[in-house]
């Protein structure tokens, strides 16, 4: 509708610029008033044709980015995923723990970095530390509490999310296990980022 509008309004135009251009010459019948008055039919025929075409070559480049648009979305657009409700709030909780798991282990992270900690797991997979000679006691004692704090957020972390897991494992139809493996993932990275995971 918009590109017939176009195609009036500028074709409207054409027509009074020729029109007062045909007139504006003199009136008396001669060969070249004659010839003069053809010229200008014939420019204002091409001029009204070009614009006709212009327009429609546009018109038709429109319309092929939009025939266009169509089959690559049709084609390559990924489809929303539905979940089933069943378990989506056991999903969402995997969510937000993997969220506050990250969390703790940046905490965990910054705090050895900015303090020069090296810690190390023993045997038995207790933690303990090792600090510059000029830390007092006092203050490496702080400093194991501190990390024993995160250590014991970031296991129990793991374990709500591992129990999750397993427990929508048992439950999920098979279409949707891909969601599963790609928590998975998620969660193996961080862990082994970490590295002190009782796992």
């Amino acid at each position: 509708m918009n590109n017939i509008l176009i195609i009036v309004i500028v074709s409207a135009f054409l027509l009074v610029v020729v029109y007062t251009i045909y007139n504006s010459t003199s009136t008396g019948i001669n060969y070249k008033t004659h010839v003069l008055k053809s010229s200008l039919k014939f420019q204002g025929a091409v001029l009204l044709g070009g614009a006709w075409v212009i327009l429609g070559v546009w018109s038709t480049v429109k319309i092929s980015f939009a025939a266009n648009n169509l089959i690559v979305n049709a084609l390559f657009q990924v489809p929303d995923f539905q979940v089933d409700p069943a378990f989506q709030s056991d999903l969402d909780s995997i969510e937000s723990t993997l969220v506050q798991l990250q969390q703790f282990i940046e905490r965990y992270e910054n705090f050895i970095r900015q303090n020069n900690i090296n810690v190390i797991t023993d045997s038995s997979g207790a933690l303990d530390i090792s600090v510059d000679n000029s830390v007092s006691d006092a203050v490496a004692t702080r400093w194991m509490n501190m990390i024993n704090v995160l250590d014991g957020l970031i296991n129990s972390h793991v374990d709500t999310i591992n129990s999750l897991i397993n427990h929508l494992r048992s439950v999920v139809p098979n279409d949707h296990i891909h969601i599963l493996d790609s928590l998975v993932r998620r969660l193996t990275l961080l862990t082994s980022r970490y590295g002190h995971c009782i796992c």
